[in-house]
C-alpha cells in the first residue's frame, strides 16, 4: 500500500517519505483501523487468559546484562546516520567511545583520527 511494493518498499527514508500520503491512501488506511482493533482486542483477550501459565518464562525471558551500541551526536543524542560510535553497559557506563564516524550510510568507516586503529584507543 504505501511504497507501492509489500516487501521492502522503499516509502520510508532517513527524514521523512519519498512521496506524500495521498488521500485515497490515506482514507484506505483509516478505514482499516476498526478492524485492527477489533484484532487487537481478540489478541489481548486471548494473552490474558494464558498469561498467567507463563510467570516462569515471563520472569528469566530476556533478563540479562547486555552493552549496548549506537552511533551518536556531538551533544550525545542518538544518531541514525552519521555520527561517532559509542559502546555503553547496561547500566550506562561508557566502556568505549571510538571516535570511528560514518560519512553517510553508504560510505566506509574511518576514524576521527587519523593515527586511531579499531584496536588502539584514541
Amino acid at each position: 500500500m504505501l511504497g507501492k511494493k509489500r516487501i521492502h518498499p522503499g516509502w520510508v527514508v532517513p527524514g521523512g517519505v519519498t512521496e506524500p500520503l495521498e488521500p485515497a491512501k490515506r482514507d484506505e488506511i483509516l478505514a482499516m483501523i476498526p478492524e485492527a482493533y477489533a484484532n487487537i482486542a481478540l489478541a489481548l483477550a486471548a494473552y490474558k487468559q494464558i498469561a498467567d501459565t507463563f510467570q516462569q518464562e515471563i520472569e528469566v525471558f530476556a533478563n540479562f546484562q547486555s552493552n549496548y551500541m549506537s552511533l551518536i551526536n556531538e551533544d550525545e543524542s542518538i544518531e541514525f546516520t552519521v555520527g561517532a560510535l559509542r559502546v555503553i553497559d547496561s547500566s550506562g557506563n561508557i566502556l568505549e567511545d571510538a571516535s570511528w564516524q560514518m560519512d553517510s550510510p553508504t560510505s566506509s568507516v574511518r576514524p576521527s583520527n587519523p593515527t586511531a586503529t579499531p584496536s588502539s584507543p584514541t
